[in-house]
């Protein structure tokens, strides 16, 4: 696996994984972890949210490391003396709601990347999401692959019966989103609709062909959501793109945006979409 000066990665981030997912266990059987602490626009932050990102933040501490660690609760938060080597991006719950209503489908995601300027996406090097629940965790390394606890990530779709796409959309959207995903169904045959709640995993089913797509059109994916599943998309050479035109990969982080997001491992997908969205 790849090391970053002194550092593998890969251990590295199954270590602080294996860190919090204990912590997430323990604190699903207290209510009070469920509370909303504050609340922001289209933004809550939970007991949990908070114990959690600090858990995985105190691993970081502790492991010596010089960095900035990106946040979805406390922002941008220096880790270490003098300049740092290393960024992170942690969502230490995606799926909090999820949590709260005990449906078992929500992860710890966290990418990590080589620190520089000018930070984009494309500068991440290696990406965990670890699906709390059912203990599977999905990792990727660039230019090394992606794998499934361990083991190189594959999956059969032919175990399908029809197939399955998850979808967010808002009553406000554009008329052309919804005539685009009408035209789609219908070249298709059709298809199921699911829409389960954490984009890290949901847009890591995709990559692997669980879903036949994942398209959020609502803007409101933030760095959090997508950084460790853009790695692990990559290396299953599925399509990621936005859909204003704007390459995923050449985000700025220090940007901190919201997008929206098309991926899947189909082609004819992202062509007959692309009549109706500016995908890039």
């Amino acid at each position: 696996m790849i090391n970053v000066g002194e550092v593998n990665l890969q251990t590295l981030l199954m270590d602080i994984v294996a860190k919090v997912t204990p912590i997430i266990i323990e604190k699903s059987k207290d209510p009070s972890y469920k509370r909303i602490m504050k609340s922001g626009v289209g933004d809550v932050t939970r007991g949990i949210d908070w114990v959690a990102e600090g858990a995985i933040i105190d691993k970081i501490k502790a492991e010596g490391l010089r960095a900035i660690v990106i946040t979805e609760e406390r922002g941008v938060v220096k880790v270490g003396d003098g300049e740092p080597e290393y960024l992170f991006i942690v969502d230490p719950i995606d799926g909090s709601l999820n949590f709260v209503l005990d449906v078992p489908f929500y992860s710890v995601s966290i990418a990590v990347a080589r620190y520089k300027d000018n930070l984009t996406l494309s500068d991440i090097k290696a990406g965990v999401i670890h699906h709390v629940s059912t203990g599977v965790t999905y990792y990727a390394e660039r230019d090394m692959g992606a794998f499934i606890n361990g083991e190189p990530a594959s999956f059969d779709s032919s175990i399908l019966d029809k197939p399955v796409a998850s979808i967010y959309v808002e009553p406000t959207v554009d008329v052309n989103v919804l005539k685009g995903l009408a035209e789609l169904y219908r070249s298709l045959g059709g298809f199921k609709i699911r829409s389960l709640g954490a984009a890290s995993l949901e847009i890591t089913m995709a990559a692997l062909g669980k879903l036949l797509f994942f398209l959020d059109v609502r803007n409101r994916l933030r760095l959090y959501d997508i950084a460790a599943a853009y790695v692990i998309a990559k290396e299953l050479k599925s399509l990621i793109m936005t859909t204003n035109g704007r390459s995923i990969g050449e985000v700025p982080i220090n940007e901190q945006p919201r997008v929206s997001l098309l991926v899947t491992r189909s082609r004819r997908v992202a062509e007959i979409l692309a009549n109706f969205l500016r995908l890039n």
